[in-house]
């Protein structure tokens, strides 16, 4: 069975770190957020059912070559951006990997091959914008060039940007896949941290959940962008839809699957959702209900 090629080494440098606790983090129910989400259609009340599956990959754009463990935190909230752009406002647009990358590790200090956390990247994003991928290219920052003076002019686009957290601390794993299904359902794509095994199935895609002869490799950033119940992964039932960064020679042009129970046992973290008026202006969103 082909396996991702190099994991061990691909994880060698750490690069998601992960987001320590923080009350002031904002949540899918803070007073402010869902002020925000008043306006949006409500298509379901607390007591509907959820659909059995949701996918919303038609909304993302190919895959770029993949990154290095270090960028991938990066490369998922880039991914966040290109997607809402396009659902709401059609347009194709792949913002800078490289640019998120050096903004955040500047923003946090971070010195070496570490890469940031997704909160730390998300500031920069708010704070510094993100040009698209022709005005600041990721292979030339990866090298260890630094982001160009004009790179930073887009700021302005990202001024009413908000992001919220899915995983506080007191939340349950199953009422946190509950929550995060029902941001599925309304189109609020979310990117998440992910402890993977040593073995990554590059030919399906498969995200196996560990067992006690596994071991794992490191942690990647993804986005998530759908589910299936039905979908069966080893003796797991329900599988979430990913985008990874590891390239369109991974699962389905870079798609893969991961077994619900990652979130379950909260070993998929940092689930962070994002959005711009612009964007829930557009119709395209709707009411996270739960």
């Amino acid at each position: 069975m082909p396996t991702m090629p190099n994991a061990a080494a691909f994880f060698e440098t750490p690069g998601l770190i992960r987001d320590l606790p923080d009350p002031r983090d904002s949540t899918l129910e803070t007073p402010a957020v869902r002020e925000q989400f008043r306006k949006l259609r409500r298509r379901r009340t607390p007591r509907s059912p959820l659909p059995a599956s949701i996918d919303l990959r038609e909304y993302l754009l190919s895959p770029s070559v993949p990154v290095p463990a270090a960028a991938t935190t990066a490369a998922a909230v880039a991914t966040l951006v290109q997607y809402f752009d396009r659902r709401t406002l059609g347009r194709s647009v792949q913002p800078s990997v490289g640019f998120l990358f050096e903004a955040a590790r500047r923003m946090a200090g971070i010195t070496g091959n570490l890469g940031a956390g997704l909160r730390t990247t998300l500031e920069a994003l708010a704070r510094f914008g993100c040009p698209p991928e022709r005005f600041c290219p990721t292979e030339s920052v990866l090298r260890g060039n630094a982001p160009d003076p004009f790179a930073f002019g887009f700021q302005r686009d990202f001024l009413e940007l908000r992001y919220a957290r899915l995983d506080p601390p007191s939340i349950t794993g199953d009422d946190l896949l509950k929550s995060l299904k029902a941001a599925l359902a309304a189109g609020f794509a979310v990117a998440c941290g992910v402890t993977l095994p040593d073995a990554l199935d590059a030919t399906t895609g498969e995200i196996a959940y560990p067992t006690k002869h596994d071991t794992t490799s490191g942690a990647a950033a993804m986005v998530i962008v759908g589910y299936d119940d039905a979908y069966r992964i080893r003796s797991t039932k329900g599988a979430l839809l990913v985008r990874t960064s590891f390239g369109s020679g991974f699962g389905q042009n870079g798609n893969g699957c991961l077994p619900y129970r990652y979130v379950e046992e909260r070993l998929a973290y940092d689930l962070w959702t994002i959005w711009k008026p612009e964007w829930l202006a557009s119709g395209e969103l709707e009411q996270p209900v739960g």
